[in-house]
């Protein structure tokens, strides 16, 4: 399984925002992408504007699949001017480890 890490640094002003989006973003990939098989949205309790997503996945396809998603296109324009800086990583899940779903 491929483990995805995102690492936002959302403008302040914007951080409520853009929590609302991901949240419906990270909703999308659970319910019509079978192979997205857990998508955590947390935010630092101290400073709002900044939101880590853990995601995790079948394969790397299905993380292909989700980046070329309809939902993915419709979310991503409406968020690119929020973000000052974004990370992302991936790992793969150690056997024996099951997801959420």
């Amino acid at each position: 399984m491929l483990v995805v890490t995102v690492d936002f640094k959302i403008k302040p002003e914007r951080a409520g925002e853009f929590h609302k989006a991901i949240l419906g973003h990270a909703r999308n990939a659970l319910e019509r992408e079978p192979g997205c098989l857990q998508f955590d949205v947390a935010v630092d309790p101290e400073n709002a504007a900044n939101v880590f997503l853990f995601e995790v996945y079948v394969d790397d396809a299905a993380f292909e699949a989700h980046k070329t998603s309809p939902h993915m296109a419709a979310y991503a324009p409406t968020v690119k001017d929020m973000i000052l800086e974004r990370k992302l990583a991936t790992y793969r899940m150690l056997d024996g480890m099951k997801p959420k779903r």
